[in-house]
């Protein structure tokens, strides 16, 4: 399995926009996230020999919006992922973050709950 990019430095180079510089509740951190499952995508269909046209077709969406899922520009729908898991014959758990993700976006939502009481 090749060595995956950092997720900090893909995000900086890829995400460098008001939305995400500005993001509240800790929005960033769901591009984050974001930038890791089209990543994950992008690596396990490649693994796979499966062309773009193929998971977009299986996915129900055009090829250039699967392509802004895999680049982390546009957010992919769980059912999306869903499919593209079944046709590139992954469990869903593929797409779990990785450790330090997960513990960002717990601790922000535990700080976003104390927020509101």
């Amino acid at each position: 399995m090749a060595a995956r990019p950092q997720i900090d430095s893909l995000l900086l180079r890829t995400c460098r926009n008001e939305r995400t510089m500005r993001a509240p509740m800790g929005l960033e951190l769901l591009d984050e996230y974001d930038l890791f499952v089209g990543m994950r995508l992008r690596e396990l269909r490649e693994e796979r020999g499966v062309m773009v046209e193929d998971l977009a077709n299986y996915t129900l969406t055009s090829r250039q919006q699967y392509y802004r899922y895999e680049t982390g520009k546009n957010r992919i729908p769980i059912a999306r992922v869903i499919l593209a898991a079944e046709l590139l014959n992954v469990p869903l758990t593929a797409f779990n973050p990785p450790p330090e993700i997960n513990d960002k976006l717990r601790k922000k939502a535990g700080a976003s709950g104390k927020d509101r009481s």
